[in-house]
């Protein structure tokens, strides 16, 4: 495995052979990574999955050893008793193009792996949950956003950014607004102030 990191996200290598799983989990423990989403894709020779029964609370396994390609891979990075855990899903298709996937177990490299690792900030924890016999996303001293509890910090960082979005939604409606009515006529007093509209990117 090799790797390096560009600001909040980790770039990764898988080279032949090598486990995804066992690898994420050795990333997660060197680099101390209390929480992080997952994506990846790359080409594999050993593929197990499984698919979680609600009504029977068990998993049901499948095995592929052949040549497949991961398709997809996404899932998190949490905290279980101070340790990572990784819930990560995946989907590979084999030569016919048929595509299987479910709740990655164990996935072989045969030729490489490409995978992104985005740290988020803050800690997230998991509980076990005696209804469905399995362990959910839990945190402490903060509020959720889509399902995941977040600190104070965090909180107003988002705050932040959803006021700052808003803000350029509005410049940019408002830019709309004077380029068509300046530029619909435009006489020599309008003229620059059009042109300089212009410029400006509608995002």
């Amino acid at each position: 495995m090799e790797y390096f990191r560009a600001q909040d996200t980790y770039l990764v290598r898988l080279d032949p052979e090598e486990e995804i799983l066992t690898q994420l989990h050795a990333l997660a423990e060197k680099e101390r990574i209390q929480l992080a989403e997952v994506s990846g894709l790359g080409a594999l020779k050993e593929f197990e999955i499984c698919v979680y029964n609600v009504a029977e609370k068990a998993f049901y396994h499948n095995a592929y050893t052949e040549a497949l390609e991961l398709v997809s891979l996404s899932g998190t990075i949490t905290q279980l008793d101070g340790n990572p855990y990784l819930h990560i899903h995946a989907a590979a298709g084999d030569s016919t193009g048929r595509v299987v996937g479910g709740h990655l177990k164990k996935a072989v490299v045969s030729a490489t792996a490409e995978i992104t690792v985005h740290v988020l900030e803050g800690r997230v924890g998991r509980k076990w949950n005696d209804t469905m016999n399995r362990g959910f996303i839990s945190g402490s001293n903060g509020s959720y956003a889509n399902g995941i509890r977040i600190g104070s910090s965090a909180r107003r960082r988002l705050s932040n950014e959803a006021a700052s979005h808003t803000k350029s939604m509005l410049t940019v409606f408002a830019t709309d607004a004077l380029r068509k009515s300046l530029c619909a006529r435009p006489t020599n007093d309008s003229f620059a102030a059009c042109s300089s509209l212009r410029s400006i990117p509608s995002i």
